[in-house]
């Protein structure tokens, strides 16, 4: 009969019954026991996971982690496993390596021109190409027609970046009004002995930033 040996090759007899060197009667049988090499298990579904997750299941089902193979899929999330190799289902002996291919997530695209565009449309179309926006801020001059347009952008138009990165864009920003400050005057004392304490309002002339 086989049987399952995870030392001896296949098509090799591993025992004997009965054993070596013990009479039997003539025209007797003996039972022999002959390897079929090492128990095949079948390579678990890796799809979807992490690495950290592929090899923990791999370790379970006996077999080693393999090489890693970097490939771009937008339908699988970035660092997880898109397929293995042997693929999921087949039979392999214990401690058989598994390749993995892990998902890069979409192909990098050239990122939109947006500078000299106002803040709300190069959102969007930064946001329709599949990226994040972070804004930033630039002072200018109150009054200045640059006034809520996009001075720069972070990558720069054309860079290769992929869906899903962030992209920061800076935005003429006018100042905040500086509030005018107050003074308090006390008058001469009185005959009676009393104060008199007025507030006056001094205008301060506000500062304009410069862009």
């Amino acid at each position: 009969i086989e049987v399952s040996n995870e030392t001896v090759a296949n098509g090799i007899v591993v025992a004997q019954s009965p054993a070596p060197d013990v009479l039997v009667a003539q025209a007797g049988s003996v039972r022999l026991e002959v390897s079929s090499g090492p128990d095949s298990r079948p390579v678990p579904d890796l799809t979807g996971l992490s690495i950290e997750g592929a090899a923990f299941r791999l370790g379970k089902a006996g077999l080693l982690f393999g090489p890693v193979t970097q490939a771009d899929d937008p339908a699988v999330v970035a660092g997880a496993v898109i397929s293995s190799a042997p693929a999921q289902g087949t039979k392999v002996p214990k401690d058989t390596p598994v390749a993995l291919t892990v998902s890069n997530g979409s192909a990098p695209i050239p990122v939109p021109e947006v500078t000299k565009t106002q803040q709300v449309p190069a959102t969007e179309v930064l946001r329709a190409a599949g990226f994040l926006v972070d804004v930033a801020g630039q002072l200018v001059v109150t009054g200045d027609p640059g006034v809520g347009n996009v001075f720069g952008q972070n990558p720069v138009a054309g860079t290769p970046y992929r869906p899903g990165q962030v992209v920061t864009i800076v935005v003429g920003r006018v100042p905040p009004p500086r509030r005018a400050a107050t003074t308090t005057t006390t008058l001469a004392t009185t005959p009676t002995g009393s104060s008199t304490t007025t507030t006056v309002k001094a205008s301060t002339p506000t500062t304009k930033a410069g862009g």
